[in-house]
């Protein structure tokens, strides 16, 4: 299901353009969707954070990879993602946990404690 089903209007279509320009890996894509993440608002930032889960269904690990090449935007998106994630949080969960694990050395093992920490905050986005 694609974002245009959970909202109608301008933006929903917008970021359904910029969901299948990530999908076929066009940096332009990610740019354009996260230079939505810090000015919207009410129903704005609902449609939004709808567009992030859906990507994040799409792929568990999108957020945190982009946070661990320095992506200033991920830490946001990945908790607006995971806000709106629903039962599929479990298998997220899942996910991070194996990836630190996976840790190769005490940085990436902080950094991705740090993204953890940021995307289960429950009522107020990360600080950057």
């Amino acid at each position: 299901m694609s974002p245009r089903h959970f909202a109608d209007g301008k933006l929903a279509r917008k970021l359904e353009t910029d969901i299948a320009a990530i999908e076929r890996n066009e940096p332009a894509g990610w740019k354009d969707l996260a230079s939505h993440a810090y000015r919207l608002d009410g129903e704005h930032a609902e449609t939004f954070a709808v567009a992030c889960a859906y990507l994040l269904r799409r792929d568990p690990t999108i957020f945190l990879r982009r946070h661990l090449t320095g992506d200033p935007d991920a830490l946001f998106c990945g908790w607006a993602a995971y806000g709106h994630a629903g039962h599929y949080r479990s298998i997220v969960d899942a996910v991070y946990k194996q990836r630190l694990h996976e840790a190769s050395s005490e940085a990436e093992c902080e950094s991705i404690r740090q993204f953890i920490m940021a995307s289960h905050k429950s009522h107020q986005a990360p600080e950057n």
